[in-house]
């Protein structure tokens, strides 16, 4: 059983690295971040940092403070998207610019023949140049598709690569270290302080640990409800929700197939309610993409 443990940890490690590339695709096919909560975006960011804390502080393998890492910059990678895409819309697009409606009839020209007349200039100018607009037609998908691709490859292959490095570490970094790939712990058996007893490192460490794993359950809520609001799953990629729900069942699958002795259990409860817990959140989620089926998502 425990090399079935160490298989599902691994497994959940695989999907916990790849978990947010599906979405950082859909934000750069649409042009836009707003199919994701910024709320859970900021919660996520500080849980990411909490667990770098906690891992750093905790003195784990260098594979896990990389991933933690890793996780902190893609997040970093979704909240620049969002505000970036943004502001761009909101350059390209003036009249989305929350203007009022005095505003703009205070920008309109006071007669309606020069304003006819410079409509029909920059409508002439728009047909006059087909070039512009074929090359646009043509050449825009090809790189909108390239790039995707290319991100996905090497996500896959850096998924695969901390995979390979977390299986030899995964016989010391078992189950019993509290290791979720997005959440840090320490084993109190593992820990360096159980020889002189709880250092102030100690508990900073583990404080961070369930602050990062607070925020990390709690961050559901809020996209839970803007979708709600929205009645819309529009712009949220359904298969970064996917790979948390494999990551986490398989996290907490390699808990149970470790070991199912009531006082191994009882420790590690925190970590198992919290994974049930994120995963009924993630169904919820599930339950909104059906519910909202009918309007156009990602």
């Amino acid at each position: 059983m425990v090399e079935l443990s160490d298989f599902l940890g691994v497994f959940s490690i695989l999907c916990w690295v790849v978990v947010i590339a599906p979405q950082v695709v859909v934000n750069y096919r649409r042009k836009s971040g707003e199919g994701v909560s910024e709320i859970l975006l900021f919660m996520w960011l500080l849980a990411d940092l909490f667990s770098l804390v906690g891992s750093v502080l905790n003195n784990l393998f260098y594979t896990v403070i990389l991933l933690a890492i890793y996780h902190l910059v893609t997040d970093s990678i979704l909240t620049f998207q969002l505000f970036f895409y943004r502001y761009r819309n909101r350059r390209l697009n003036p009249a989305q610019n929350g203007l009022a409606a005095s505003d703009l009839e205070k920008s309109k020209p006071d007669t309606s023949s020069s304003a006819l007349v410079d409509h029909e200039v920059e409508g002439s100018e728009e047909h006059s140049d087909p070039k512009t607009s074929d090359s646009d037609l043509v050449e825009e998908p090809r790189a909108a598709s390239g790039m995707p691709t290319r991100m996905l490859v090497w996500t896959g292959l850096l998924a695969l690569n901390f995979a390979m490095h977390s299986y030899s570490a995964q016989s010391s970094l078992s189950a019993s270290s509290g290791f979720s790939g997005r959440v840090f712990a320490v084993d109190a058996d593992t820990s360096a302080s159980s020889v002189s007893g709880p250092t102030w490192q100690s508990i900073v460490a583990d404080v961070t640990g369930y602050i990062s794993a607070a925020l990390y359950l709690l961050s559901r809520v809020p996209q839970i409800v803007k979708n709600y609001r929205n009645k819309s799953c529009q712009g949220l990629s359904i298969l970064m929700f996917v790979f948390s729900v494999l990551g986490n069942g398989t996290y907490g699958a390699s808990i149970i197939c470790y070991s199912t002795e009531s006082s191994y259990l009882i420790k590690n409860a925190p970590w198992i309610l919290g994974a049930i817990a994120t995963l009924l959140l993630d169904f919820v989620i599930f339950a909104q993409f059906y519910i909202y089926r009918a309007s156009p998502s990602a």
